[in-house]
């Protein structure tokens, strides 16, 4: 009768056992790499989202039912400007901020008689979490000569 000695079975064993404890620590050492990259993705298809979303909206600015300027305040962690951004027949104000890492959308309905932007009824959504821009400012600005001048313009 033909079979498997005491020792081929141990030999068999040893090395299925260095295989899977090869594979498990492999494992171990990937699966935080592949959840980071793809958390980072995920961050850089909200970030481009978003971007197109405060683009469109900044080239829909235009002056407010108030009769103010389109550009309300440009800050390098904040901007306020107004837009018509819900497809009705108001001009609402518009204001992203980074506040901390998280940056916040808030919209402002115009209300009342005489017209006005009444701040304290403004809402506000979280657009993004988790930024991370050390000191460097989140806008930048620059003046109608631009690419050709490409320095950005001094804040006040």
């Amino acid at each position: 009768m033909k079979g498997y000695t005491l020792i081929e079975a141990l030999v068999a064993i040893c090395i299925s056992t260095i295989l899977i404890v090869g594979t498990v620590r492999f494992m171990g050492v990937a699966l935080p790499v592949y959840r980071s990259t793809f958390l980072q993705t995920s961050a850089d298809e909200v970030a481009q989202l978003q971007l197109k979303r405060i683009s469109n909206e900044l080239r829909e600015a235009k002056p407010s039912d108030t009769g103010t300027y389109p550009l309300f305040q440009a800050a390098p962690q904040r901007i306020i400007f107004y837009a018509n951004v819900d497809g009705d027949a108001a001009t609402e104000r518009v204001r992203y901020e980074l506040i901390g890492t998280t940056l916040v959308r808030g919209i402002v309905k115009p209300t009342g008689t005489p017209i006005s932007y009444n701040t304290s009824n403004e809402t506000v959504s979280t657009v993004a979490r988790s930024i991370y821009n050390g000191t460097s400012p989140l806008f930048t600005y620059y003046g109608s000569d631009y690419p050709e001048e490409d320095e950005p313009l001094v804040l006040p």
